[in-house]
Parts: structure tokens; C-alpha cells; sequence
């Protein structure tokens, strides 16, 4: 399947309120692979300012570190990542990475267990919640001179610091949630049809669905089809680089959200060196001094 029809049944407009469903929230096993990694052309709704949240359900699956920190979602653009969050390559820490910019709080995830996080961006400071309790501050915050072209779950840009374990319940929010909501919704999803009591549910920018086997992830204000979304993105793109059509920045961009998720019947995906130069950001995540 192209990457585009795959997206456009991903990127739905969600009517109505949000939902309250099981206390447990679903996960999405990610092997380690391009081929389990969601790749998405980012909405203009994805570019977070200086009031944010951020909070996922994680149980990492490696058992040897890889070479890089694996990246649980990056919103990527062509100037680096506006956002970005990982988990160190000892699983023994959890960070937030923006621009050239990247800071992590210790905490061991290798016992086993589901754990929850939550980053609340506050400006130049960022809070990290696990598990419903404030466990560190982060001297970073979101990059919002960086404009966006894709979003990406299980990786940092679709083909780097691949992730490896289980992730649940990402939601993006455009507020800096209250602790004591993110401590008492945490175990809530949001995605079946029915009344809603999270009070910020107004700020609910997207969220992952990973119930009944669907591994999407759902923008509720996108009234856009993939087409749109595409054109538009690869207007912004085009914009920047000052050019004066988009077409040839949207077959590109096409192309490479199809080779980002290979075809599993087909021995090797070529890149040209356009689809290349798309997504080409050089990320060192690794700390300097692991936990």
C-alpha cells in the first residue's frame, strides 16, 4: 500500500467529544525496524509553542543498547526537529531533544514495566511526570522558530534511532496539562465515540489509536485529506527554499513517506539522493554521561 493511501485512512477528522473508555490503555509493539514505524506529512496543529504537553505509555524491548538513543516521536522539519522525545540507549533515562538542544532525567525503565511519562513544556523548562509523579525538571522547552514537515512515531526521522519495545497512548496537547489531570487521566483513552470529562479535552492537538489492532494516529481539528495535507506541506517547503512550485517538493515528499515504510514483499528500498536530502538531519542523541 503508497504511504499516502495509508496516512489519509490515518490522519481522521474526529467529531464529536472525546471518550472514556477502559482504564488500560492499549500499546503498539515497534520492532526495532523502518517497517514498524509510522510516518506521517506534519499539520500546521503539530507545531507546538512555548505551553505544551506531551505524555506516552512506554515499556522499552531491546536487550542490548543500540548505537543510538531510540526515538519514541520526533516532529521533524527541514532545519532539524521542533520536538522530539527519547529514551537512552541503557533504557535507564527519558529526554526531550529540540534543534541542537537535547536534556534527559535518569529513571530505570528495564524493570519490566509499563510506565507512564508526561513532558509538560513551560517555556525554556520542561517537566518530566512518571507515572503520575513529578520526577525532574528539563533545562529545554520547544523549538517553535523550527517549522515541521512530518511527524514520526518509533523514530527520530522514519529511519533513525529506531525504537524497540512497546508504546501506548501518545497524546499531544497545546496546553501545559495540570499534574493532578495528567496523574488521574493517564490510564484513560480518548478514542471511542462518547462523552468526554477531561477537562482540557479543548487542547487535545492528536493522540495515538492503537485499539482493536489499529496502529494510527488521529489529528481531531484535521478536516484535511492526505492530498491536502501533502500540498501544504510541501508548499511550506517549497516556500522556504524560496521556490515557486511545490509539485516536485510533493512527489518528493511522497516518495519518501512510501520508502520510509517498505513494501514487506520487496528485497531493498533505493533512495534518491532528493528523498534523501528530505529527512537528512545528523542526530546525536547520546548523553554524555549516561545514567
Amino acid at each position: 500500500m503508497m504511504a499516502g493511501k495509508a496516512v489519509l485512512a490515518v490522519l481522521l477528522l474526529v467529531l464529536g467529544s472525546l471518550a472514556v473508555a477502559e482504564d488500560k490503555p492499549a500499546f503498539a509493539v515497534f520492532d526495532g525496524t523502518r517497517e514498524s514505524v509510522l510516518n506521517f506529512p506534519a499539520h500546521t496543529l503539530l507545531e507546538l509553542d512555548d505551553l505544551a504537553t506531551i505524555e506516552f505509555w512506554v515499556r522499552p524491548g531491546w536487550k542490548t543498547a543500540p548505537d543510538a538513543d531510540p526515538v519514541v516521536m520526533s516532529a521533524m522539519g527541514m532545519q532539524g526537529a521542533r520536538y522530539g522525545v527519547f529514551l537512552t540507549a541503557d533504557g535507564r533515562g527519558v529526554g526531550l531533544y529540540a534543534g541542537d538542544d537535547y536534556d534527559y532525567t535518569a529513571f530505570d525503565f528495564t524493570d519490566g514495566f509499563y510506565h507512564h511519562v508526561a513532558f509538560v513544556m513551560l517555556g525554556d523548562l520542561t517537566d518530566v511526570y512518571i507515572d503520575g509523579v513529578f520526577e525532574d525538571s528539563l533545562a529545554i522547552g520547544i523549538r517553535s522558530d523550527l517549522p515541521i514537515t512530518t511527524l514520526h512515531i518509533g523514530s527520530a526521522n522514519g529511519s533513525e534511532a529506531l525504537f524497540q519495545g512497546e508504546l501506548g497512548d501518545i497524546r499531544i496537547w497545546n496546553t501545559a496539562l495540570d499534574p493532578d489531570d495528567i496523574a488521574t487521566f493517564r490510564k484513560v483513552p480518548l478514542y471511542l465515540p462518547g462523552a468526554a470529562n477531561h477537562p482540557e479535552d479543548y487542547a487535545l492537538v492528536g493522540y495515538s489509536n492503537f485499539s482493536a489492532d489499529q496502529r494510527t494516529f488521529v489529528l481531531p481539528g484535521n478536516d484535511s485529506t492526505f492530498e491536502e495535507l501533502l500540498e501544504d506541506v510541501a508548499y511550506r517547503i517549497a516556500d522556504s527554499q524560496g521556490a515557486v512550485d511545490e509539485a516536485p517538493v510533493a512527489d518528493a515528499l511522497e516518495a519518501e513517506l512510501a520508502a520510509l515504510t517498505p513494501d514487506p514483499d520487496a528485497d531493498s528500498v533505493e533512495l534518491t539522493p532528493e528523498e534523501e536530502a528530505l529527512f537528512d538531519v545528523d542526530l546525536d542523541l547520546e548523553p554524555e554521561a549516561a545514567p
